[in-house]
């Protein structure tokens, strides 16, 4: 089986999008506002395989001048600079983009040069069986979480053994969830683009979930206050 990873933008952490002299109040507030959604909406939303062509320009609204992410959602699209692109470099085939109207941000952020990206590809690599002791315990687990107060174990989706994507990039054929190969992976974390993170799937949710790195498989194991950066416990080694 080829190493296949989630792929998701790791833009909820709250420090890294408010500066410590704001007090972190980034909750409820917004980042980025799509300021005409009626069209953008009513042209498809989630997934892309909806999106009608040609698609409507959105205009968006990025009100912090040093956001500088390269990958991001908002309101249910997908948002990628013009180095993220690059970076990505993915067949023509596999990937739609949408331009955006950035006039109303900073010049910092018009920069960008952001897009709406959608993949065009599905795969069906996920093996969404499950025993009847592992549901049992699987629920057990969570319930037992909740009335503790804690976050859940660490979960996620098991990979079909034979499965060996075609596509760099791609969606889950029967749940939708992004995923990509090694190689699309390394391609991201060589270029020095910030934002794009790959979540093992097996362990995507929960308290300690695990992530490709350029080191390997590392585990967030908790939040560095003073240096405004995860704790990574190396898991395995990946070259």
């Amino acid at each position: 089986m080829k190493r296949i990873w989630a792929v998701r933008d790791a833009i909820p952490t709250i420090i890294r999008l408010d500066p410590p002299t704001a007090n972190c109040a980034i909750i409820g507030q917004w980042f980025c506002r799509i300021l005409n959604p009626g069209p953008v909406r009513s042209a498809g939303d989630y997934g892309g395989r909806k999106r009608t062509w040609p698609f409507p320009i959105a205009k968006i609204l990025i009100k912090h001048d040093w956001f500088d992410f390269d990958f991001f959602t908002c309101e249910g699209s997908m948002f990628v600079s013009e180095r993220m692109r690059q970076a990505m470099a993915l067949d023509p085939a596999e990937v739609r983009y949408f331009d955006v109207d950035a006039s109303a941000s900073p010049p910092e952020v018009q920069s960008m040069n952001y897009q709406i990206m959608e993949p065009t590809m599905s795969e069906e690599v996920a093996d969404l069986s499950m025993t009847d002791e592992e549901w049992t315990r699987y629920v057990a687990d969570h319930v037992a979480a909740e009335e503790a107060g804690v976050p859940p174990p660490t979960h996620g989706v098991k990979m079909l053994e034979d499965a060996s994507p075609a596509h760099d990039l791609f969606y889950d054929a029967p749940r939708g969830q992004l995923y990509c190969t090694d190689a699309f992976a390394l391609r991201v974390l060589n270029s020095g683009c910030i934002d794009m993170c790959f979540p093992v799937p097996s362990h995507m949710h929960g308290a300690n979930v695990r992530y490709r790195t350029l080191q390997g498989i590392e585990e967030y194991v908790g939040w560095d206050e003073e240096a405004n950066e995860p704790i990574l416990r190396l898991v395995e080694t990946l070259a």
